[in-house]
């Protein structure tokens, strides 16, 4: 929720006026993210028999986007618009697309004997409450108390994570036995997923002919993941921690592969005098 709040504290109607004006980008992003990520992901995921890896992978693929990615969208340059404009698309359609999405894929992948599905009515409030409610009061505040917004948005956003993050080893040292089995098969599907879906971002950026600086947003953006609600889905829903190995993994690998593009778009941005 403090993530989410947040995000909600940069994002104001008048960031989305130029984007709007040229949808293309916007389009693509949305795409991307809601419709690619998830084929890519079920296709992946056809190849692991293990069904603790593929709902990790459906659970990754389904969630929208992470706000961080607007930050690194600063850092490499790129148009922080638009991927603020996708972060929040993604995020408003979430309550429908995340349980809709990941029943039909899980019902497609999955033997009968596993039955592994989200609550539909559940999920959609659960999302509702902690992810677009707190997104709607950041930005609430924004438009009233613009400066406050800004002097706390960092603040907030970062307690967000420094809340998150110290959970992670406890969660893996419970279940280091459980997790340690399904470690590598997790790593193995986040190291492909990420890089392949960043280069065809890409791709697909360069097919449709987009301005460099959306260039360079659209890969971080269906890079960057909402792991959070990844690891509350999983923990609340499937009430077993083994479906946090691959939320995990992602989390652990995208702060490895996004970084290094950031920095590759800033110094070709920076290079080509774009900064």
């Amino acid at each position: 929720m403090l993530v989410a709040f947040g995000m909600g504290l940069g994002l104001e109607v008048n960031d989305f006026k130029t984007v709007a004006a040229r949808p293309k980008g916007l389009i693509a992003g949305s795409a991307g993210q809601i419709l690619l990520l998830p084929a890519v992901a079920i296709a992946l995921a056809s190849f692991f028999d293990n069904p603790i890896v593929v709902v990790g992978l459906l659970l990754i693929a389904v969630c929208p986007g992470g706000s961080t990615s607007n930050y690194f969208t600063y850092l490499a340059r790129g148009d922080v618009a638009l991927s603020i404009s996708l972060t929040a698309i993604s995020g408003s359609l979430a309550a429908v697309t995340v349980p809709l999405f990941f029943n039909g894929a899980a019902a497609l992948l999955l033997d009968r004997s596993v039955d592994v599905s989200l609550p539909f009515w559940r999920t959609m409030r659960s999302i509702l409450l902690f992810l677009v409610v707190p997104v709607i009061a950041g930005m609430v505040i924004k438009h009233f108390r613009n400066t406050f917004a800004g002097r706390i948005q960092g603040v907030v956003a970062t307690g967000g994570f420094i809340i998150l993050l110290p959970l992670t080893p406890f969660l893996i040292r419970e279940q280091f036995g459980e997790l340690h089995a399904v470690a590598g098969p997790a790593f193995l599907a986040c190291a492909v997923l990420i890089p392949t879906m960043m280069a065809l971002a890409l791709s697909i950026s360069r097919v449709l002919r987009l301005p460099d600086a959306q260039r360079r947003a659209l890969p971080i953006e269906v890079g960057v993941q909402n792991i959070a609600l990844a690891l509350f889905l999983a923990l609340t829903f499937f009430e077993d921690a083994r479906y946090t190995a691959v939320p995990i993994a992602y989390l652990i690998l995208m702060y490895v592969f996004v970084p290094g593009y950031v920095a590759i778009a800033r110094w070709a941005a920076i290079g080509s005098g774009d900064a």
